[in-house]
């Protein structure tokens, strides 16, 4: 094997809880060259897991209080893995890159972002963890799934902001997508068309 690019996860390196920790440990400690990547929060989730309160509800319906979360486009995640993948001077190899856009936005503020890209209303509702675990058990999410929401929304409110980099810029020579390219991108989907 020459060269192993493992998605992992924005903070991996600091959460031993998560599988992604110990995959990290078990590829930096197996001798084979690798890379990290640790995208940030997928900017498609709201095209696909929260898509349905988007379109049908018109709002984005989540615990996660005011905290802002770093963003990345996946396809800002596919154009770095293959610049490294064809990148045949090592450089990357033993490296990990967090990978995000250049700002933090709360979900009141990607609702706004969201209303400005649809031209209809988009609202940001933070329910209590009660509330919003009656709302998608009744909606038919696994409970399972809906912890996992939980976890990755309500738990941040309490965490220090994550950070932003320039990696995409560094690895692929362009600045990474805006959530407004994002939302134009993605608009007839968002509206349900």
């Amino acid at each position: 094997m020459r060269h192993i690019v493992f998605m992992s996860v924005q903070g991996a390196e600091n959460n031993h809880f998560i599988p992604h920790h110990k995959t990290e440990q078990l590829l930096m400690a197996s001798g084979v060259p690798y890379t990290l990547l640790r995208p940030a929060y997928f900017m498609q989730n709201l095209t696909t897991t929260l898509r349905t309160d988007v379109v049908e509800r018109h709002r984005i319906f989540l615990p996660a209080g005011k905290a802002r979360f770093a963003l990345i486009d996946v396809r800002d995640i596919g154009d770095v893995a293959a610049a490294v993948f064809t990148d045949e001077s090592g450089r990357h190899h033993g490296q990990a890159y967090a990978l995000t856009a250049q700002y933090r936005l709360n979900f009141r503020q990607m609702a706004d972002q969201l209303t400005a890209g649809l031209g209809r209303p988009i609202t940001y509702v933070s329910p209590s963890l009660w509330r919003f675990y009656r709302t998608k058990r009744r909606e038919g999410l696994a409970h399972g799934f809906v912890l996992i929401m939980l976890l990755l929304h309500y738990l941040p409110r309490f965490s220090a902001e994550p950070p932003v980099t320039d990696a995409v810029a560094r690895i692929t020579g362009r600045p990474p997508r805006e959530f407004a390219q994002f939302v134009a991108d993605n608009r007839a989907h968002l509206l349900g068309e």
